[in-house]
C-alpha cells in the first residue's frame, strides 16, 4: 500500500493507520461522527394521520408519476442505528478520542 487508503473497511484499519496518518484518521473519524445522525423513518402514517412536524420530526411523502401522494411516513432526526460507525463497531467515545 502506498499512501493513505481510499477505503477503511473495519475498526482495525483505523487503528493500524493512526500512528502513520493521524490527521487523515482524525478526519475520517470526524466524518463518521458527523454522519451518525440523520432522518430515520419511524413508521407509516394512516391516511387520516397528519403526523408530527417540528424541528426533529417531519413527514415524508411518496408520490406516483402524477404527483399524487400514495404513501406518507413519519421521520425523526436522530442517531441512525444503521450508521457506518456502528457497522464498523465504533462507539462515540472511541471516535472522539481519534478526532
Amino acid at each position: 500500500m502506498i499512501g493513505f487508503p481510499k477505503h477503511l473497511n473495519c475498526k482495525q484499519d483505523f487503528y493500524n493507520l493512526l500512528d502513520e496518518y493521524p490527521d487523515q484518521v482524525a478526519d475520517r473519524a470526524g466524518l463518521l461522527l458527523a454522519s451518525r445522525t440523520g432522518w430515520v423513518t419511524v413508521g407509516k402514517l394512516a391516511e387520516d394521520d397528519l403526523g408530527i412536524t417540528d424541528d426533529t420530526h417531519r413527514v415524508a411523502e411518496i408520490t406516483d408519476d402524477d404527483d399524487v401522494v400514495i404513501e406518507r411516513y413519519q421521520e425523526q432526526y436522530m442517531e441512525d442505528p444503521n450508521a457506518e460507525m456502528f457497522r464498523l463497531g465504533f462507539t462515540v467515545e472511541e471516535l472522539e478520542a481519534m478526532a
